[in-house]
């Protein structure tokens, strides 16, 4: 007999309510839940793959350890004593920071084994944290943090009361927003311009949220610089709040002077638009007063990140947008509670030195940026890398590179709900279980929410196989390496996942009871407004011109003549779901748009393989022509094995100084036609496939 559980989706930020339908062990449909108050029946082609991902056959059902230089199927306790004995003699003989933790994206959304992960790399002593944030977005903690001495700020779009919207390198209708979520994406922004509201894309690419735009301006990768640099300039001689400003900011005069250069020409010439483009953009703002801004991975991964959320934050101060009504709110978290904290942790800007090969690079926020990853392992510094839902063979930066130094580990663990390409090298394999059945709390995702909201789950279905929760696999391992883990020293097995999800939401806006008797996610507040100027910010001003960041500017480039830039895909996030096993009907395909221009003159047709070369090594794709690529940019989405975009990065000497990340966008590339077949078919299963 059929029955019909509540639950949430936990494949992206969004949070999407769902109702799983069950008949025995069988997951036989998933569907949006009518009844979520935030997302209101919708869910995206992930959500409803969930089925088939639950019996997918590359779901991971028993530990593996390798014997003999082959994997072999073991029990938990083969596996993890083996596990234990092996890091306690690394340990003894290199020292804690030979021990390395990496959690992948996917990660993130298991509440309770990210808690325990941390607080097992705490107990053995290791700094040697790395986590997908220095992979895609690094520059927003960082902004936060030069700004207002706080990195934790999350803004969001502040979707009803608006009259102008600003997306810069985000597609929130496929990406369903990227640290500020948007369940719904058509619905929300058709709302805005049903009102009278303006929405501005600002991407390279002709996207799917540009089809519910009012205006979009296609610039060259960099030129968002320029654009918003000139937006500040003209504001400032004409339409800034200057009230605002002279009672909350500080550096106006060296923020006027940074973009002093920046007049119509200049930034026209920069970014590549007409001057008439810009003009239409500085109205807008203008005739709006105030707007809400958001970036996305289009520019967060390039090296252009920190200028432009920078830029973003410094114009939404001009206007008078920041934790206003009608501009851009600051999430204080259901469950962080940051606006009714006691204190918060504030900070100087200076990083602590990066790790020992490594040390120029900066080491933020209690991690290490994952370019430093690879010179780690080469060093033989790090000697064992445990990965938590992630893949970081597929994530991190010169493929080549990272699958050389980790083939260089002692120990290799993957904890993972699927297999992946890092799975495939590691000396443990670890199975763990999925999101339907887990217990989980939306506790990282917490401040991502487009509300002040929080749900619990109680798993789906009991956990088949030999699988077993993130958490327990490190609260087991800690106890047998002598490092206790759960209060008071609990025996794992004694434990369930609600305790440890007891001790996330211990500080929320409710308890865990009150979240576990809601049907669905309690909302507290639609938005806050004002906590971040009477709680956060110096002196209650925003620092518009940290030293940093000014500097930084003359470090602008001109474009090669053809770039590449990353882009979403609707049906996989990151590497999950790039297997054609979740949805071989419509698939996302790793193909490169280009330009019906440069592909002439490059003698590409549509549907043909093409080999794209860069600085650090080349790959094979399927060229698709498209009239949506402005002529000089290239696009190919990240997340697939097979058609790794990352093996065209450099990573090592191509990484930003402030933050470490390595660019992954809007670097030069060279695109041949080629006569054989891409070496992967897009139409078969990347063997590759796993979790960010």
């Amino acid at each position: 007999m059929t029955a019909v559980h509540r639950t949430y989706c936990r494949f992206c930020l969004a949070g999407c309510g769902l109702l799983v339908h069950v008949d025995g062990p069988d997951v036989v449909k998933v569907k949006g839940d009518p009844d979520h108050p935030v997302s209101g029946g919708y869910t995206c082609p992930k959500g409803r793959s969930l089925a088939t991902f639950h019996h997918s056959p590359e779901r991971l059902n028993v530990p593996t350890v390798v014997d003999d230089g082959a994997p072999v199927d073991t029990d938990w306790d083969g596996a993890l004593d083996d596990l234990a004995t092996r890091l306690t003699a690394l340990i003894r003989g290199h020292g804690p920071d030979s021990v390395a933790l990496y959690l992948g994206f996917a990660a993130s959304l298991d509440t309770a084994g990210r808690r325990y992960a941390r607080k097992f790399l705490d107990a053995i002593g290791s700094k040697s944290l790395y986590t997908a944030t220095t992979v895609d977005m690094p520059c927003k903690p960082l902004i936060s943090e030069l700004m207002t001495g706080f990195p934790g700020l999350v803004s969001v779009v502040d979707y009803e009361r608006t009259s102008m919207v600003l997306y810069v390198g985000t597609n929130p209708a496929v990406s369903h927003g990227q640290t500020n979520s948007l369940p719904q994406p058509t619905k929300h922004l058709r709302e805005i311009t049903k009102r009278g509201g303006e929405i501005w894309v600002i991407d390279p690419r002709r996207s799917e949220t540009t089809s519910v735009a009012t205006s979009h301006l296609q610039p060259r990768p960099g030129g968002d610089v320029f654009i918003l640099g000139h937006c500040i300039r003209e504001l400032l001689i004409d339409g800034a709040d200057r009230p605002y400003l002279e009672a909350h900011a500080s550096g106006v005069d060296a923020l006027t002077a940074a973009v002093e250069p920046f007049d119509r020409a200049f930034a026209a010439r920069g970014s590549g638009l007409e001057p008439d483009e810009l003009d239409r953009l500085v109205a807008a703002l203008r005739r709006h007063g105030r707007f809400s801004g958001q970036t996305g991975t289009g520019v967060t991964m390039s090296r252009w990140a920190n200028l432009v959320e920078w830029l973003m934050y410094a114009l939404g101060a001009i206007t008078g947008s920041l934790d206003r009504e009608g501009g851009s709110w600051f999430h204080p978290g259901f469950l962080h509670q940051l606006d009714r904290r006691p204190a918060l942790p504030m900070s100087d800007g200076v990083p602590d030195p990066g790790p020992a090969s490594r040390p120029e690079l900066p080491r933020r926020w209690g991690e290490y940026p994952c370019a430093a990853l690879p010179d780690e392992m080469e060093a033989g510094n790090v000697r064992a890398l445990i990965g938590f839902g992630g893949n970081p063979l597929t994530a991190v930066p010169n493929t080549s590179r990272m699958l050389a130094a980790l083939q260089t580990l002692d120990v290799l663990v993957s904890a993972d709900v699927v297999h992946s390409a890092t799975g495939r090298l590691a000396t443990h394999v670890l199975p763990c279980t999925g999101q339907l059945e887990r217990a989980d709390v939306s506790q990282f995702t917490d401040q991502g929410y487009m509300t002040v909201s929080a749900q619990y789950t109680q798993a789906v279905l009991p956990p088949t196989a030999g699988r077993k929760p993130g958490w327990w696999i490190f609260a087991e391992l800690g106890r047998r390496m002598g490092h206790p883990l759960t209060p008071s020293g609990v025996a794992p097995d004694d434990y369930t996942d609600d305790d440890v999800l007891a001790e996330v939401a211990s500080r929320g806006r409710a308890p865990l009871a009150e979240l576990r008797a809601a049907e669905g996610a309690i909302v507290s507040e639609r938005a806050v407004i004002g906590w971040v100027h009477d709680r956060v910010l110096p002196d209650g001003r925003w620092r518009l011109a940290p030293s940093q960041l000014v500097d930084h500017m003359e470090v602008l480039q001109d474009p090669a003549d053809l770039v590449l830039i990353p882009r979403r895909q609707l049906r996989h996030q990151n590497s999950q779901l790039t297997s054609s096993l979740y949805d071989h009907r419509r698939e996302d395909l790793p193909q490169l748009l280009i330009n019906p221009a440069d592909a002439e003159q490059r003698h590409v047709e549509d549907g043909q393989s093409v080999r794209i070369a860069s600085a650090a090594g080349d790959l094979e794709a399927i060229a698709c022509v498209s009239g949506d690529m402005r002529p000089g940019v290239v696009s190919l989405p990240h997340g697939f094995g097979s058609v790794n975009v990352n093996t065209l990065v450099l990573g090592r000497d191509e990484v930003d100084p402030l933050t470490g990340l390595a660019f992954q966008s809007g670097f030069p590339v060279e695109v041949v036609a080629v006569e054989s077949p891409a070496r992967t078919p897009p139409a078969v299963r990347d063997p590759h496939a796993g979790s960010a």
